[in-house]
C-alpha cells in the first residue's frame, strides 16, 4: 500500500508539470478588440479608456505586482494622427514619471522591428524602483486604416519570464468582432 500512495503522488506532481494553463477573455467596448489574460492575472481597471491586467499578489514575497495596459487606437478617428499621439506620449513619459516616488527616468533603450504587419517599437525606461517598458504593436487592418495597441507594462522582479508571457499577451490581441 505504501508503494502505491508513492506512485499516486508522483503521478499528481507530474500531471502538475502539464495542466493546462487556463485564460479569460476581455473584449473592449470600442473599438473592438480582445485579450487573453493568463492564468494568476486579472482585470483591475477598464474605466479609462484602456485595460489593464495586473499578476495575482502571491504571498507576501511580491513588493508589488507587474502591470499591463493596454489601449487600442484607430488612425484618423476624430482627426487625430495616432503617429503623433504615440511619439508624444514616448516623449513625455519620463517626465509623467516624476514625482511618484521615481528618480530622473533614463531611457534605457528603444527599437523597432516589422514582423507579419506588425510594427512593434519598444522603449524601456528605468527609474528608481522600477522599470517600465512602452510597447506599440501596428496593425495594418484590410480597410487601409491602421490601429495602433499602445501598451505599458511595469515590470516585477522576475522580468525575464514577465517579458516572454507580456509578448504573448499582446500577441494574443485581436482587434474586430
Amino acid at each position: 500500500m505504501k508503494g502505491f500512495s508513492v506512485i499516486v503522488i508522483c503521478l499528481a506532481m507530474f500531471s502538475s508539470l502539464f495542466a493546462v494553463k487556463v485564460t479569460k477573455q476581455y473584449q473592449s467596448p470600442d473599438p473592438k478588440f480582445s485579450v487573453t489574460v493568463p492564468e494568476n492575472w486579472s482585470i483591475t481597471d477598464e474605466s479609462r479608456g484602456f485595460v489593464c491586467l495586473s499578476q495575482d499578489a502571491i504571498g507576501d514575497e511580491q513588493d508589488y505586482y507587474p502591470q499591463l495596459f493596454i489601449e487600442v487606437i484607430e488612425s484618423g478617428k476624430d482627426g487625430a494622427n495616432v503617429a503623433d499621439i504615440i511619439d508624444a506620449a514616448i516623449a513625455d513619459y519620463p517626465e509623467m514619471l516624476k514625482g511618484q516616488g521615481y528618480s530622473d527616468p533614463v531611457v534605457l533603450r528603444s527599437g523597432q522591428v516589422t514582423v507579419n504587419n506588425r510594427t512593434l517599437q519598444a522603449l524601456v525606461i528605468t527609474g528608481m524602483m522600477e522599470q517600465t517598458e512602452v510597447k506599440i504593436l501596428q496593425y495594418i487592418t484590410t480597410n487601409g486604416s491602421d490601429m495602433y495597441i499602445l501598451s505599458f507594462f511595469v515590470k516585477g522582479s522576475d522580468y525575464p519570464a514577465q517579458e516572454a508571457l507580456f509578448t504573448e499577451i499582446l500577441h494574443s490581441v485581436k482587434i474586430g468582432n
